[in-house]
C-alpha cells in the first residue's frame, strides 16, 4: 500500500506554498524532501500528515482520502515529528515517550516493553526520571523521536505505517545522525513501514535515500534516485549557487569534507 499526494497545491494568502504535487511514498522505500527555504518541504509534510488539508488535490493512505480515516486508526498508520516539537509541561522523559501510545489500548506490559525499547534505541535511557524541560534541544529531539517511534512501533498487527519526520536531525550531533538514519532504513528493510524525511544535508540525504524529490517554489524540479535528482544543474537551479559535485565511496562513516 502506498501514501499518495494527488495533484496537491497549497494557496496561503494569495501565495502558492505547493504546485501540483504528485508523488507516492511505498513501504520499504525512504524518501527524503530536499529543497531550499521556503520551497516548500515543510507544507508538504503537514498536508501528507492531514494537519493541513491543500487547496487542491488531495491524499491518500491505502486508497482511502486521509479526510476519511477514523483519527485513532490514522494515528496507527502515520506518525509525525514537526520540525518543532513544543512541549513546556513539566513531564518525565518516560512520560513524554509514552504519548506514543496513546492510540492502543492500555496493555501495561506491552506498553513498558516497547518504550523501554525506543528510549534505548534513541540512547536516553538514562534520562527516563528527568523532566523534559532540562534536556538540551538535541536531547528533546531523542525524546520525540522515541515517541513517535512508540507510536508506530506495534508491528504485530501487520499494519503498514509511515513515519513523516521534518528535519529530525536538525538539532542532533553527528553520532546521533547517523543512528538515526541507519535505524529508519534498517526498520524499513525488516518491517512494513515507508519513512518520508526532511533534510537540508544533501550528502546525508545521497547515502540514505531510496526517492528524492527536490522541491522549488512550491513545485517538484526532479524527483527518482539520487543520480537523476543530485545533478549540478538540478542543484543550480533550485538554490541558486554554483556548485561541484564530488563523488567518493559511501559507507556507514560520517563524510566529512574539509577544503584544501
Amino acid at each position: 500500500m502506498s501514501l499518495i499526494a494527488h495533484n496537491v497545491s497549497l494557496l496561503e494568502s494569495d501565495t502558492y506554498r505547493l504546485k501540483h504535487i504528485n508523488c507516492e511514498f511505498s513501504s520499504g522505500h525512504l524518501t527524503v524532501i530536499i529543497g531550499p527555504n521556503g520551497s516548500g518541504k515543510s507544507s508538504l509534510i503537514k498536508v501528507l500528515a492531514g494537519e493541513i488539508r491543500p487547496t487542491e488535490g488531495g491524499v491518500s493512505l491505502e486508497g482511502v482520502a486521509l479526510a476519511d480515516w477514523a483519527p485513532l486508526e490514522l494515528a496507527k498508520r502515520r506518525g509525525v515529528l514537526a520540525q518543532q516539537a513544543v512541549l513546556d509541561f513539566p513531564f518525565q522523559v518516560r512520560e513524554v515517550v509514552a504519548l506514543g501510545r496513546s492510540p492502543y489500548r492500555r496493555a501495561p506490559l506491552k506498553d513498558a516493553r516497547l518504550i523501554d525499547q525506543a528510549m534505548a534505541l534513541f540512547d536516553i535511557s538514562q534520562f527516563s526520571d528527568r523532566f523534559y524541560t532540562t534536556l538540551s534541544g538535541g536531547e528533546r529531539q531523542r525524546v520525540h523521536l522515541a515517541r513517535v517511534w512508540v507510536q508506530l512501533s506495534d508491528f504485530e498487527t501487520g499494519i503498514t505505517r509511515y513515519i513523516l519526520l521534518d528535519e529530525p536531525t536538525s538539532a542532533l550531533d553527528l553520532k546521533h545522525q547517523g543512528e538515526l538514519m541507519l535505524l529508519l532504513k534498517n526498520t524499513l528493510k525488516r518491517q512494513p513501514m515507508g519513512a518520508v524525511v526532511v533534510l537540508h544535508d544533501l550528502n546525508a540525504a545521497a547515502l540514505h535515500a531510496d526517492q528524492l524529490i527536490l522541491l522549488r517554489q512550491g513545485e517538484v524540479i526532479a524527483c527518482g534516485t539520487r543520480e537523476q535528482v543530485l545533478s549540478r544543474e538540478n542543484i543550480e537551479r533550485a538554490y541558486n549557487i554554483e556548485v561541484d559535485i564530488l563523488a567518493y565511496q559511501a559507507s556507514e562513516r560520517q563524510a566529512i569534507l574539509i577544503p584544501e
